[in-house]
């Protein structure tokens, strides 16, 4: 594992990859981590998978899935969300916000596939995304899901239903039942951020409300989502079980035992991101033993997409 040279100092990115040298565990922050850093890499023309975590989280909030893929030879480039993480959250207030998340995700893709170290083991041809929460919007609308802003804030307003069924999602931007979005607050319309190297895509409790239904049913590459019916912070009912009624041929999964959190690096501790801990779990989930299962699952999925 080592860090993109060329990336902004304020939004780091790291990379992960196979090497055969030994990996070591080691305290980075609240993150217990098995990495060989800043040993060679091994392999050429390796498929790349862009993973990027959700609101207020850390590039390596998802870090035992990263190693996962990359000791099954991928390439994963984990980044910092600009103006979205656990140090600075001020890109929420920004009316462009759903929109400049999977921009900021194709924008540090170039900058991996422009370095000419990186770009050396990479085969462009196989480039995947996956996304967690507001990550997982990220990456559906660079799938193809046209961003529409305005479903967001009609689903925030006292004529939807996220108020009352949907708070966590709507509390992002400070919406609440004694301050309801309106007119008065700003969309972007509808906008395509599509980045057609990406050529399949994951959700993990994936936020969906900002995203045109007749879109997302016309997402052009496979899909696999990995929906937790005991969301603490999104009303699955209304984001990743919708998705699964309204796109063809995606592949679901859907597990009773778990929670928003579920596939954030276990023993996370807090992070100041706000909101319920990515520790917390609900009673009687045992998160590593999920991840074992689920990282298989989403390994299989990507390889036989690529196929």
């Amino acid at each position: 594992m080592q860090r993109l040279s060329s990336a902004p100092a304020a939004a780091p990115v790291l990379i992960w990859y196979p090497t055969t040298e030994t990996a070591v565990t080691r305290h980075m922050g609240p993150y217990q981590v098995t990495a060989a850093l800043g040993a060679p890499p091994t392999g050429s023309k390796l498929p790349l998978a862009m993973l990027t975590h959700g609101t207020g989280g850390h590039e390596l909030a998802h870090a035992w899935l990263a190693s996962k893929l990359a000791a099954s030879g991928w390439v994963v480039v984990t980044p910092r969300a600009p103006r979205d993480n656990w140090k600075d959250r001020s890109g929420l207030s920004e009316a462009t916000y759903f929109v400049d998340r999977p921009r900021q995700l194709s924008a540090q893709l170039d900058a991996v596939l422009s370095d000419p170290r990186w770009s050396a083991l990479i085969d462009v041809h196989r480039v995947v995304a996956i996304g967690h929460s507001a990550g997982g919007h990220s990456v559906l609308a660079m799938a193809g899901a046209t961003v529409d802003a305005t479903r967001w804030l009609n689903h925030c307003s006292t004529a939807g239903r996220g108020l009352q069924e949907d708070a966590g999602m709507c509390r992002l931007a400070g919406f609440g039942v004694d301050r309801p979005a309106s007119a008065a607050d700003r969309g972007t319309g509808a906008v395509s951020v599509r980045d057609p190297r990406v050529k399949a895509v994951v959700g993990l409790a994936p936020m969906t409300r900002a995203l045109d239904v007749v879109s997302l049913r016309a997402i052009p590459v496979p899909l696999h989502l990995e929906v937790p019916l005991r969301d603490e912070l999104l009303n699955s009912t209304m984001h990743g079980q919708e998705l699964c009624e309204v796109v063809p041929k995606v592949s679901c999964w859907m597990d009773r035992g778990a929670g928003h959190f579920a596939s954030f690096h276990p023993g996370t501790g807090p992070i100041g991101g706000g909101g319920v801990e990515p520790a917390h779990d609900p009673d009687g989930f045992d998160r590593v033993a999920w991840q074992a299962v689920a990282g298989d699952r989403i390994l299989r999925f990507l390889t036989q997409s690529l196929n």
